[in-house]
């Protein structure tokens, strides 16, 4: 198995959001396009006087052939967090406080059922000489795409300045 990877993003924020909207929002976005959403980590505690630490791992994960996989490291790391409430259009609304950063990750996986398993060179060959311009042409450059409409609709649902892509994903 090998995994190809495509890029890194960052989404920093500071401030007011709905933390459950935004939740449901990241796993809206995956299991929309087909991903098994899997969640690997949440772990909150005590972090400062100001509010908690909540950590989740997201790994999403789509067959895209019996060959490729397509899979997502998402690190969603919230300091100070603690719960406030608001009122808006005259009703009370829970919202959280928190300074976040949303890491994401996006690869390919390789081989991922293990076919060539007992010819680890001719394997390898092919992967690296036969089929690598197909991966970074068709399957990393989709998955690009993808990671960066991700991004944005983060954003977007922070009301965040965004820049759209031209291609939709």
């Amino acid at each position: 198995m090998t995994k190809v990877k495509c890029r890194r993003l960052v989404v920093r924020y500071q401030g007011l959001f709905d933390f459950e909207g935004l939740y449901h929002h990241i796993v809206e976005f995956f299991e929309s396009r087909y991903y098994d959403y899997i969640e690997k980590k949440w772990k909150e505690k005590d972090f400062s006087p100001l509010g908690r630490e909540r950590v989740i791992k997201m790994a999403p994960e789509k067959n895209l052939t019996e060959y490729f996989k397509a899979e997502y490291a998402i690190l969603w790391n919230n300091m100070d967090v603690h719960t406030v409430e608001v009122v808006r259009d005259g009703k009370t609304v829970e919202l959280t406080w928190a300074r976040f950063e949303l890491t994401i990750d996006a690869h390919i996986e390789v081989d991922w059922q293990q076919l060539g398993k007992n010819r680890p060179k001719t394997t390898k060959l092919f992967n690296e000489k036969v089929i690598k311009r197909e991966i970074s042409e068709k399957y990393a450059e989709d998955l690009i795409l993808e990671e960066q409409r991700f991004a944005d609709e983060v954003k977007s649902f922070l009301h965040m300045e965004v820049t759209r892509l031209d291609k939709t994903v």
